[in-house]
């Protein structure tokens, strides 16, 4: 298993090597990053939200207010406020496995 720690050096790792690269996080963030998941931006410049190609993550607003918790600004066409207080839900992506599914104990 990878630990937040080693995420976040081979992360710094590819920032420090590749200072022009577009680095996104994605599936896996919220497993291996844990609670260290907005240090994850600092050497990142995005981050994928909610449903990836086989697997769920958090929650868009989950996701959405741990980057504004992080002090970041959102570059969004949405109302991210609308989206953060409830007034307007997310459409569904297609669910093919969820969290438990990969990661069962």
């Amino acid at each position: 298993m990878l630990t937040p720690d080693y995420c976040l050096r081979a992360l710094c790792l590819f920032r420090l090597v590749n200072p022009q690269a577009e680095l996104r996080i994605a599936a896996g963030r919220e497993y291996h990053l844990r609670q260290a998941q907005i240090m994850g931006l600092m050497p990142a410049n995005s981050l994928f939200m909610e449903g990836y190609l086989n697997a769920t993550g958090d929650s868009v607003r989950e996701t959405l207010q741990m980057v504004k918790d992080g002090g970041y600004s959102i570059e969004s066409d949405f109302d991210l406020d609308e989206l953060l207080n409830g007034k307007k839900e997310v459409s569904p992506h297609p669910i093919l496995k969820t969290k438990a599914d990969l990661h069962k104990v």
